[in-house]
């Protein structure tokens, strides 16, 4: 999820290992791993922004929001710090991001937060109407320009009117949504499953389809549960990357089946990814750790 709960899951074992499970078709390899830096606190998420050539990072602080600590910092795609603290004031526990030419956005806990792409500044803050928000997370944005967002808890997807945030659509078919990616007028979503109190939960998740036209929710494939699924992000024509927080996995699947061509395992809390084309690299925050992994995808 997005979201380090520190509290609920400070006892649970990390995943340390680094090896690839299905990888016939795929190759793995650590490029740069930034850690131990005053840029890097508890990140979420990663956004490549070619116009600038750099990357944004949603720095979830505290993780809750309630310490207002987050922030998010801009680093170079080689992993070389460009700004520690980009944003001017402490976010409240930010998540996904999503970049334009003048803006970059990011999720709080419970509004849209809206900033200023040269000076860092919050020029906007969009609180959610009716019964708010519970636990935003992914944003996307529409071949029109709209922009869209994840509420995990609330089993949600809001977009941005005029001075506000609206529902734009909401079951519990989405089962608790996460990451969003929007390609050819429909949306895919990667869903955490329903949880518990610990965000534990009983039935994994498998990958959604939305009709931005009709708002249908369908299972894509072969509905094969990834589980606590997170990032999401295209790697090719034919393949798709999800993360599974809960374990630390990177997975590539099929995005017509879902089923798995390839898997890596790195440390529990694998988020919010970027993957870059041109680089052939897979930007991955590890919020637990407070570092991102930066990882070279190859066919072999």
């Amino acid at each position: 999820m997005k979201k380090t709960l520190r509290v609920i899951f400070s006892m649970l074992l990390v995943i340390t290992a680094a090896s690839a499970v299905f990888a016939a078709d795929y190759k793995f390899e650590t490029v740069w791993t930034l850690k131990d830096s005053p840029a890097i606190s508890n990140p979420e998420s990663v956004f490549f922004d070619a116009d600038e050539n750099c990357l944004w990072v949603a720095n979830t602080g505290d993780g809750s929001g309630a310490a207002k600590d987050g922030f998010v910092s801009k680093i170079s795609p080689d992993g070389k710090v460009i700004a520690e603290k980009f944003t001017k004031e402490g976010l409240a526990g930010p998540r996904g991001t999503w970049v334009t030419k003048d803006f970059v956005y990011t999720a709080e806990v419970s509004a849209l937060v809206k900033i200023d792409k040269k000076t860092g500044e919050v020029i906007a803050r969009y609180p959610a109407k009716s019964e708010g928000a519970q636990q935003l997370n992914d944003i996307a944005e529409g071949p029109d320009g709209t922009i869209y967002f994840s509420d995990l808890q609330g089993d949600k997807i809001w977009t941005v009117k005029g001075d506000s945030a609206e529902i734009w659509l909401e079951t519990p078919d989405l089962t608790w949504p996460n990451g969003l990616r929007i390609e050819d007028g429909k949306m895919y979503v990667s869903p955490w499953g329903h949880g518990d109190e610990t965000w534990a939960t009983e039935v994994l998740s498998h990958l959604l389809v939305v009709d931005l036209a009709t708002k249908k929710v369908s299972s894509v494939g072969d509905k094969v549960q990834h589980g606590y699924m997170d990032g999401l992000v295209r790697i090719d024509d034919g393949h798709f990357a999800v993360t599974n927080w809960w374990d630390g996995k990177v997975i590539i699947i099929d995005s017509k089946t879902t089923r798995n061509v390839a898997e890596i395992t790195l440390e529990q809390s694998a988020g919010d990814i970027f993957y870059v084309e041109g680089l052939k690299t897979l930007f991955v925050p590890i919020g637990n750790s407070s570092k991102i992994v930066a990882l070279k995808i190859t066919k072999e």
